[in-house]
């Protein structure tokens, strides 16, 4: 939990900036001394799926765990989560490693035909909330996330030769997000978003719906 409320802190505070409205022309005021990690407590989980496009690989469909940790302040709320897809590489960018391999190889072109190639992407984040309500129980959100990417190739051309371990990498990956959440019954919520993240040279736009179930009790800061 050490490193998620590191994140939640620092990922928290800086949103904790941005202006709530345009009720007055004065520069927001943030109270660090509101925004503790103590405050944060478990309140609800979520999952959804959505669709992702990620650059040089085929669309693909995400799947993600959320759980809801309340607010670590006025209006910013914390969202670690666990996240899987996978995606055939394009064929075009197939080709050009092929080709880069029998150049430095010295080979002929045609000599090296990797196949089909997989990449499959296990996420661990953690997303800040800067959240807006309504009175008609609809609560409006953009945030930030930071998260841990465990990158993992696979195909039949390339498993258990150099070439794999070259696919397989654990990266750092940034993420901007907005979206919408709405409460259908009393603790029960559905929600969409849209976000784009950055994990080294992929970069991914995305969209993703799904349903949460909040506990009986609200959390500092409801």
């Amino acid at each position: 939990m050490t490193l998620v409320k590191g994140l939640a802190i620092a990922i928290g505070v800086m949103l904790a900036g941005v202006p709530a409205g345009a009720q007055e022309q004065q520069p927001p005021r943030v109270d660090l001394a509101e925004y503790d990690y103590e405050n944060l407590q478990f309140r609800g989980v979520g999952m959804d799926i959505g669709r992702l496009w990620p650059s040089n690989l085929e669309e693909t469909m995400p799947v993600r765990l959320r759980f809801d940790l309340g607010y670590l302040g006025p209006g910013v709320r914390i969202m670690p989560s666990i996240g899987y897809w996978k995606a055939d590489v394009e064929e075009g960018e197939i080709a050009a490693f092929e080709q880069q391999l029998e150049e430095r190889s010295d080979l002929p072109p045609g000599s090296i035909e990797l196949g089909d190639v997989e990449m499959s992407d296990f996420v661990l984040q953690v997303d800040a909330h800067f959240v807006w309500t309504t009175p008609i129980d609809l609560f409006i959100y953009v945030g930030a996330g930071a998260g841990l990417h465990m990158l993992n190739g696979q195909g039949n051309g390339i498993d258990d030769t150099f070439i794999e371990d070259l696919f397989d990498s654990v990266m750092p990956g940034v993420s901007a997000i907005g979206g919408v959440e709405y409460a259908i019954v009393d603790r029960v919520r559905v929600y969409g978003e849209a976000h784009f993240t950055v994990v080294s040279d992929i970069l991914s736009p995305g969209v993703r719906a799904g349903a949460a179930i909040m506990l009986p009790t609200n959390a500092q800061g409801d």
